[in-house]
């Protein structure tokens, strides 16, 4: 496991949220991340964060479930809450 720290943003105006996130592997830009029950796709990965604890620093922003449900259930999900 791999430590990655996520911003997550509910609309593209707001601020971010940061999480720190044990993963299997970085997250792919354009990636769909299933994280407490909500439904965020990746729009920015930096494989050399500032931080050099860190494998990685990853942004995403909140989507709707609607018509991406079935993409989810397709995909390996890769992160747990740390």
């Amino acid at each position: 496991m791999i430590k990655i720290c996520l911003y997550l943003k509910e609309d593209p105006d707001s601020r971010s949220t940061k999480k720190i996130l044990e993963c299997s592997r970085v997250p792919a830009m354009g990636e769909f991340i299933d994280f407490e029950y909500n439904l965020y796709r990746v729009f920015l990965v930096c494989h050399q964060p500032y931080n050099n604890g860190y494998e990685a620093s990853v942004a995403a922003l909140k989507t709707s479930w609607d018509s991406c449900e079935s993409l989810l259930h397709s995909q390996e999900k890769t992160c747990q809450t740390h």
